[in-house]
């Protein structure tokens, strides 16, 4: 048997780390995407709508 066939290639390891690296951010986004909707009407409470800061 050829060793050769049974390695993995070695020029795939930067993209199995963007792969990880890429699915880590889409999980954090899908996780805090609900709970930044939930908060935006108490956002709108706050001091960015007094008319001060418009000024």
């Amino acid at each position: 048997m050829n060793s050769e066939t049974n390695s993995t290639c070695p020029s795939h390891g930067w993209l199995d780390s963007l792969a990880i690296g890429m699915s880590m951010i889409c999980a954090v986004h899908c996780l805090l995407t609900p709970i930044l909707i939930v908060m935006l009407p108490i956002l709108a409470t706050t001091f960015w709508v007094h008319e001060d800061f418009h000024m």
